[in-house]
C-alpha cells in the first residue's frame, strides 16, 4: 500500500496522480482487479482508491477504451467486495450485466463475462449473510436473482470464439443454483443445470 500511496502522491500535467495511470497501464494484469481492491480494504483505503478507479473509469470513456472500462468497473466492484461493501458492489456489477451490452473485441466480452462471474459470486455472498445455512426462504431473494442471472449470461453466452478461449465465461450463476437448490432439497432443479 506504501508504494499506491507514492504513485497517488505525485501527479501529472494532466492533473490525475500517477496511481490512476498506474491502474490504465495495468489492465489485464491481477494487480489492478485483485491486489489493490483487497489492499485497500485491509488499510481501510477504500473511499481513496475508488476515487482513482472512477478517475480512471473517468479517462478510459474519454478515450473510448471500451475493455479498460470494463475491467476498470469490474476492479472498482471488487473494491468494494473486498470492503465487504456487497450492496455498493453489486449496484456496479448490475449496471454492467443490465444495461451494457457485449459488442466489440473477444477482450472485450471476457470483461462481460467477469461481471457475471462477480455478480453471481455477489449474490451468493449476500445469501450467506441473510442466512448461513442457505436452508430458509431468508435466500429466496438471492435465489430469484441467481436464476434471472443465469438466464440472462446463458442468452448472452459466447458460442463462436476460438478453441483456446472457450470456457471463458463459464455460467457462475448456474453453480451457485446448484449448490442452493441441493440446499433446498430440489435435486430435479439442480440437475438440469
Amino acid at each position: 500500500m506504501k508504494l499506491l500511496k507514492e504513485l497517488d502522491e505525485r501527479y501529472t500535467e494532466e492533473g490525475h496522480s500517477r496511481l490512476v495511470w498506474f491502474m490504465l497501464d495495468q489492465i489485464g494484469y491481477d494487480s489492478t482487479r485483485d491486489w489493490i481492491p483487497e489492499a485497500a480494504a485491509r488499510t481501510n483505503n477504500t473511499a481513496t482508491i475508488a476515487r482513482r478507479y472512477q478517475a480512471a473509469i473517468a479517462l478510459a470513456q474519454d478515450a473510448q477504451n471500451s475493455r479498460s472500462e470494463f475491467y476498470l468497473r469490474n476492479a472498482l466492484g471488487q473494491v468494494y467486495r473486498a470492503a465487504g461493501d456487497y450492496d455498493r458492489a453489486i449496484a456496479i456489477q448490475e449496471e454492467i450485466c443490465q444495461e451494457w451490452k457485449p459488442r466489440g473485441s473477444i477482450a472485450v466480452r471476457v470483461e462481460y463475462a467477469n461481471s457475471f462471474k462477480n455478480l453471481a459470486c455477489l449474490y451468493y455472498l449476500k445469501a450467506l449473510q441473510s442466512d448461513a445455512t442457505l436452508r430458509t426462504v431468508a435466500v429466496d431473494p438471492w435465489i430469484v436473482k441467481l436464476e434471472e442471472l443465469q438466464a440472462q449470461q446463458s442468452k448472452h453466452q459466447n458460442r463462436n470464439v476460438p478453441l483456446h478461449m472457450a470456457g471463458f465465461d463459464v455460467n457462475e450463476a448456474s453453480i451457485f443454483l446448484v449448490l442452493f437448490y441441493r440446499f433446498r432439497d430440489r435435486p430435479d432443479e439442480a440437475r438440469e443445470l
